[in-house]
Formats: structure tokens, C-alpha cells, sequence
């Protein structure tokens, strides 16, 4: 008797994994103020790079983008400054589409990350004289003004850990 009841228990618990209730989540479309978005890059170590900003306006989640409005969310002309305590750098604007091959090149070498025209004007601030690079145990101020908001921001670059051991387990 005992295996047909838990027979039927494991019947019906599969009859209601089934056909459990699902309720479609549909939310209101809700219109929050634009605001910036900022993603921000500075690498230390055997590679370093100079800082790499990019800084763009926030979008309804639900909105269709193609690559035309895609490159009008690039916030322009914002006034941005890193410093590491004993300097500080102005990041100079620049956008993909208006570099020089020579420009392009470079910025492949840096950025591991071949540059193509495209309709997306992809735009970024960062270091063109390279007197600000990214050092191992070093920290560092970003503070952007656009116009209209204000930013700041404070990050470390970690020095590196070695492995203390190194140990392999065969079966």
C-alpha cells in the first residue's frame, strides 16, 4: 500500500510543477529622469593604460535603439579630471570615427580592439599624452562636470598577490 501512495504523491507533484500558475509580468512604462552612465578604465601592471572614460545618458529599458540613436546618448564636452594625489590630467574627447589611421592604430595597440567606421560614433575621454598611466597600488580621483550633473569617483588599483603554493592533486 505504501508504494501506491507515494506513487501517487509523486504523480500529483508533477501534475502541479505542471500546471502551476504563472501570472505574465508586464510593467507600467515609467519615465525616470535622464541621468549619466559612466564606465570607467584604468589598468596597472605589466600592460598599463591611461584612464579610459566613457560617459553616456541613461535610456527607458524597454526603448528600441539602432546604431543613430545610439551614438546621441555620448554625453560631449564634459569637463573630466583624474588625479592620483600628485597630479591631475583634463581627459581629452574623442570619438572613433574621427581618428587618423595612424590614431587608429594606436588606439588598437592600447585597447587590443581593432577601430572601424561604423554609424555608431562611439566617443570616449581619455589621456592623449599619456602622462597620467595606470600604477599597481596607486589610487585615483575622476570627477566630471557635464552641465548639468556632477560626478566623482575613487578607485585603487590592487598591487598583485603571488601564489603562495602550488599544489596538484592526481586521482
Amino acid at each position: 500500500m505504501k508504494t501506491i501512495g507515494s506513487y501517487f504523491l509523486q504523480v500529483l507533484l508533477v501534475t502541479f510543477s505542471l500546471f502551476s500558475c504563472e501570472k505574465e509580468f508586464i510593467p507600467d512604462t515609467i519615465d525616470l529622469e535622464e541621468e549619466l552612465v559612466l564606465e570607467a578604465y584604468i589598468e596597472g601592471g605589466d600592460r598599463p593604460t591611461p584612464p579610459l572614460v566613457i560617459l553616456t545618458r541613461s535610456v527607458p529599458f524597454f526603448q528600441e535603439l539602432d546604431a543613430g540613436q545610439l551614438s546621441q546618448l555620448f554625453v560631449h564636452e564634459a569637463e573630466i579630471i583624474v588625479s592620483n594625489g600628485a597630479r591631475q590630467v583634463r581627459l581629452q574627447e574623442i570619438c572613433l570615427n574621427d581618428l587618423s589611421d595612424q590614431q587608429r592604430l594606436l588606439f588598437q595597440q592600447i585597447t587590443g580592439r581593432e577601430v572601424e567606421n561604423s554609424d555608431l560614433d562611439f566617443c570616449l575621454y581619455t589621456d592623449l599624452s599619456f602622462q597620467m598611466m595606470g600604477k599597481l597600488g596607486e589610487s585615483y580621483d575622476l570627477e566630471i562636470n557635464s552641465g548639468i550633473h556632477h560626478l566623482e569617483a575613487t578607485t585603487t588599483i590592487p598591487d598583485t598577490i603571488g601564489l603562495a603554493n602550488l599544489r596538484f592533486d592526481l586521482p
